[in-house]
């Protein structure tokens, strides 16, 4: 779907009308992957406008047409939104989304539907990374690097490229930050190389404070520089896409300036990290 393309590269404008025209079209509207599009990816372009209460309504009623025509991939996509944003919200997540994201169980990723189990793995994955104990992390970290082993890059490079920055993400929130950025590392030159903006966006403000930091590495500074330069403009780029993200950038240049005034010389101000809200 366009709308889906153009929204994963930070095209909101041009992506919204083309979303709102398919949910204005519900069932109707063509196939599962059309719908999915609408009611999905356009709850996920509304939460980036900062209008949850428009992205809820998506999900609700995309998950009552799951309900209705017994839409399998429909359901367990709308479910991980649900479960995402509510995440992101910083709101309490809902006790019934909860039990039933949890009810689904771990899934067999070696089974047929490959696409539902991971999108109801990852609803789990992200559930574990909630909860912030250190048993829940340990298992997330856990299931999502055997969600990663089990796909095949070559044929599945898209959902290789989700599944790695997942891991990345479980593997900063439990405070293993080298590896963290060993993994990330990849996926922020594929990210980069297609302008795929919101993938990395849309996991919140601690992704793009790992991802600043990973470019900052020496494993970019000692590749091709040219390349390396690129994506660390790509991932600078990315923290002045919404408000949230423009006032933690906005943080980091202040640390810089104040940095530059200490003995005449840039001292790197390290903030605590802690899991997303």
């Amino acid at each position: 779907m366009l709308g889906d393309l153009l929204y994963e590269c930070g095209q909101l404008d041009e992506a919204e009308p083309l979303l709102d025209d398919a949910y204005e079209l519900g069932s109707e509207g063509g196939t599962v992957d059309f719908m999915l599009a609408a009611f999905g990816t356009g709850a996920r372009l509304k939460f980036a406008r900062g209008d949850k209460a428009a992205a809820d309504r998506r999900l609700t009623d995309g998950l009552e047409i799951a309900r209705q025509l017994q839409l399998v991939r429909l359901e367990a996509r709308l479910l991980y939104e649900s479960v995402r944003i509510a995440t992101l919200s910083g709101e309490p997540i809902e006790k019934s989304l909860a039990a039933r994201v949890k009810a689904q169980g771990a899934q067999k990723l070696d089974a047929t539907g490959a696409d539902v189990a991971e999108l109801k793995e990852d609803s789990q994955i992200r559930l574990l990374v909630l909860d912030g104990e250190p048993p829940a992390l340990g298992e997330a970290c856990t299931r999502a690097r055997a969600r990663l082993d089990h796909v095949d890059k070559s044929k599945r490079p898209r959902a290789h490229l989700h599944a790695t920055i997942q891991l990345a993400l479980c593997l900063a929130v439990t405070g293993d930050t080298d590896a963290a950025q060993r993994v990330l590392a990849p996926a922020l030159r594929t990210c980069a190389a297609l302008g795929l903006s919101r993938l990395l966006i849309d996991e919140g403000p601690q992704m793009l404070r790992l991802a600043a930091d990973t470019v900052d590495t020496d494993e970019f500074s000692s590749s091709d520089p040219t390349t390396s330069e690129n994506v660390r403009e790509f991932v600078l780029s990315l923290a002045e896409t919404s408000p949230v993200e423009g006032d933690w950038r906005s943080e980091q240049r202040h640390d810089a300036v104040a940095g530059e005034l200490v003995d005449g010389a840039a001292v790197s101000l390290h903030h605590s990290r802690r899991p997303v809200d």
